[in-house]
């Protein structure tokens, strides 16, 4: 119970820090971060009950014969086993694909946001920096930047990525999930942020 409850407090600091999930500055951010406590209450909650079973396991067995105890037949013990470990079977496999259909639920949500006039921003992956362009229709109003992103608040943001060279893994944790960039291959993903402040990749 003690390991529990430590495994409980390194999940839920006091201080998560603004490049977390757990403190989310956009709509995409808060399905994110909901997904991770669904998950994580049901990962601890079996994790409470392996360690309930091994602890009643282990006092149930425990004796003090100096010889080895004879081996007989339980006809009914093993009919108990069988019915303990096949509904554990059914449990886990509901389990994953409730987890299966929130992890695309989310998904979707996160990626549900559009419009028609959002401010557009193109991202490009280099070795060992980011290209950050915002493009104009005049190509004299284009900026062209690296390493920063600045966007306004309460304004959908589309984000085009790409790679000049390599796989590059794009993430602000607190805005959305993150996204894998692969040369020769272009995306798109959305966000608004609700909130002014600065956030880290």
């Amino acid at each position: 119970m003690i390991a529990a409850l430590y495994v409980l407090a390194q999940a839920m600091p006091l201080d998560p820090g603004r490049h977390s999930i757990l403190r989310p500055g956009a709509p995409q951010g808060s399905h994110i971060e909901w997904l991770y406590w669904v998950i994580f209450w049901i990962v601890f909650a079996v994790y409470v009950l392996m360690i309930l079973g091994f602890t009643r396991a282990g006092a149930k067995s425990r004796t003090d014969a100096i010889y080895p105890l004879p081996v007989f037949e339980d006809k009914e013990g093993d009919e108990r086993a069988k019915w303990a470990v096949g509904t554990a079977v059914a449990v886990t496999v509901v389990t994953l694909f409730v987890v299966l259909v929130l992890s695309v639920v989310t998904g979707k949500k996160a990626a549900g946001l559009t419009s028609k006039n959002p401010v557009t921003i193109q991202i490009i992956g280099h070795q060992w920096w980011w290209e950050v362009v915002y493009p104009n229709p005049q190509a004299d109003q284009t900026v062209t930047t690296a390493n920063e992103i600045h966007v306004p608040v309460n304004t959908p943001v589309v984000i085009l990525t790409n790679s000049a060279d390599v796989i590059h893994s794009f993430w602000a944790p607190s805005i959305t999930g993150k996204r894998d960039l692969l040369p020769g291959y272009s995306s798109a993903f959305w966000f608004k942020i609700e909130q002014p402040g600065t956030s880290e990749q």
